[in-house]
């Protein structure tokens, strides 16, 4: 599960913070991807789209329903986990093509668009 809340006042492209909660543990926690406003979860050997940040989120991907998606693969690499993601998605050049495989209870769709800046840098921080 994951809700999302801005608080506070946040003008336009200025500062603001962003809660989320989400499910997930300390040996495990969720990975952040920036560049595409996905947060990563690996659930069962498989890469989930745990939660999007529709602020953040490119609008080539805010047409599409990604909660729950798995990532299949990126660029026709298959990952690990949702860590092995965030580090191949930070070797992609900004403006270079990505190719998206995505599942979702046994449809597949494939994404194709520009590698854009990442938004906003983010934090995780945990409460214990």
């Amino acid at each position: 599960m994951c809700s999302s809340d801005l608080k506070g006042d946040v003008p336009e492209a200025g500062p603001g913070q962003m809660v989320l909660t989400l499910d997930g543990n300390s040996d495990n926690p969720p990975t952040i991807v920036p560049e595409f406003g996905m947060v990563l979860s690996d659930n069962e050997n498989r890469i989930v789209v745990q939660a999007v940040l529709d602020q953040i989120m490119p609008d080539q991907l805010k047409q599409n329903d990604l909660m729950g998606y798995h990532i299949e693969s990126i660029n026709g690499e298959t990952f690990e986990n949702a860590a092995a993601v965030k580090t191949f998605v930070d070797t992609i050049e900004v403006g270079a093509q990505v190719e998206l495989v995505i599942e979702k209870d046994g449809a597949v769709k494939t994404i194709s668009f520009a590698k854009p800046e990442a938004q906003t840098t983010m934090s995780f921080s945990t409460n214990n």
